[in-house]
């Protein structure tokens, strides 16, 4: 064999590997073009849910924002009940432990107990009390208490029905 076979036969020994390391390239850029594809169309997907997550997030803390204020009316609109509530319950004492001394004094004493104890808004010339109407008004009281006595301690005692209160302090007038 000769110097020009020899070489012959190493640039097509060269050539061969060279061709098939280019097919295996090829290969490798073809499957990662179809990769990058994927990834592009994995990336927009991750971009849409970024962005849908963002918009939830905003009309969550809209959302908390409005919840927060309607909890600041509800929580003012209960302080300002068992404001009024105490003092109902307070008038109402006042008055069941006048209307318990008024069978003493008689029924001016009674109605001078139930002028000073009335709401501004019940400031009405009163009518004469009978003693039926007292012992309603003590029974009352009384079914009041009872109820309340069978709490437990540690509970908060419930609030007394307002629009009961009212009549009965309307009652007396």
């Amino acid at each position: 064999m000769s110097g020009l076979a020899l070489a012959a036969l190493t640039v097509a020994v060269f050539s061969l590997a060279n061709m098939a390391w280019c097919a295996v390239l090829w290969w490798r850029l073809r499957r990662l073009g179809a990769e990058a594809a994927g990834l592009e169309e994995a990336s927009r997907r991750l971009e849409a849910a970024v962005t849908s997550g963002r918009e939830l997030l905003e009309q969550l803390r809209s959302e908390l924002v409005v919840g927060e204020r309607a909890l600041e009316r509800r929580t003012e609109m209960a302080r300002r009940r068992v404001e009024e509530l105490g003092r109902l319950c307070e008038a109402a004492a006042r008055l069941a432990r006048r209307l318990e001394g008024a069978g003493d004094t008689g029924d001016d004493g009674l109605q001078m107990a139930t002028a000073q104890d009335a709401p501004p808004s019940a400031a009405t010339p009163r009518a004469r009390e009978t003693p039926e109407r007292r012992e309603r008004m003590r029974s009352n009281a009384e079914a009041g208490r009872s109820a309340n006595a069978g709490r437990v301690a540690a509970e908060e005692p419930a609030p007394p029905d307002l629009e009961a209160l009212r009549a009965a302090l309307e009652e007396l007038a």
